[in-house]
Order: structure tokens, then sequence, then C-alpha cells
């Protein structure tokens, strides 16, 4: 694999696998949600205490599958610490349509030069989880970066979730030695 690519998709589904078992949360196991506003604050809220403990981004795609009167999003994955892992589709149910991705930042309180791009290509909306604990938002139709959705409280970790992600960061540094 010359390209790199198996490499890529098994790293992908690892982190995805790291996100089922971190924030204990499955778009599977909730009932929707009435925007893409409450399935990003959904996912900030169970996923930011991993944010600030790995100092990792988590990210996920918000999507609807019955145009647009519910909204969920896929499984959380862990990316590095200043990037997320992008967007993937490989979780997003066949008949759905992707809306959005809401990712974490542990240490910068805006979106990147890249993040607003990954949002422009893929003519999505986005949402970022900062250290303030805010979801801030960018969307397609107005251009506004950084409009202030919401504050959040995290979910607490653990110590199983704790010592959960002291064993993923370890496997993480090995392999990315």
């Amino acid at each position: 694999d010359p390209e790199g690519d198996f490499f890529f998709q098994a790293l992908v589904g690892f982190v995805i696998v790291a996100g089922i078992l971190i924030t204990g949360t499955s778009c599977s196991k909730n009932d929707g949600f009435k925007s893409a506003d409450e399935a990003a604050k959904d996912f900030a809220e169970k996923t930011y205490s991993s944010t600030e403990y790995t100092k990792h981004e988590f990210s996920a795609e918000i999507y609807t599958t019955d145009g647009g009167k519910t909204y969920n999003y896929t499984e959380p994955a862990m990316g590095e610490k200043h990037e997320a892992t992008g967007l993937t589709n490989s979780t997003v149910p066949n008949d759905a349509k992707v809306v959005a991705y809401v990712h974490t930042h542990p240490n910068e309180p805006g979106f990147s030069e890249d993040d607003l791009k990954w949002a422009d290509i893929h003519n999505i909306d986005a949402y970022l989880v900062n250290p303030l604990k805010e979801v801030l938002r960018y969307t397609q139709t107005n251009k506004v970066i950084g409009e202030f959705v919401c504050a959040i409280t995290p979910n607490p970790l653990t110590d199983e979730e704790k010592e959960y992600l002291d064993n993923l960061l370890i496997k993480w540094d090995v392999e990315n030695r």
C-alpha cells in the first residue's frame, strides 16, 4: 500500500471505535434532535471531557434522514492534537444527508482556516466546541464565522473512561512515532 490508504482507513476505523468506547454515545441510541444545533450541543456535552483529558480533537458528522425533521450525528472519532479526522461518511446511513460536521478544539477558541475550507469544500455547516465550553457555528448561508450557539456543561469522565483514554493515548503514541 504505497499511498498509505490502508493505514488511513484502519486508523479511521480505530478512532471511530475509540469514540464509541470513550463517549458511550451512539446516534442509534437517541431519538434524534430537532436541529443540527441540538445535535452539536449533545455531541459537545458527551465528548468535550475526552478532549480536555487527551488534548486531542474529536469530530462527528451531523446528518438528517428525513429531510430535516430530525438530526443525528455519527459516532465521535478521535483525531490528533491539532486536527480532527475529517468527514469519512463511513458511519452515516445510506439514506442520510450530511448537513454539518462538529469537532472539538482543546486549545484554540475559534475556527481555523482549514476548518472553514473543509466546510466550504463540502458545502456544509461547521460547529466548533472550544475550551471556553462554547459551541460556535459557521453556516454556508450567511458565512458568519464563530456564531455563538450555546454554552455547555461537559459530562464528567468516569475513572473507567479515564483509564481507557490513558491506554488509548499510549497506543496512539506508539503507533504514531
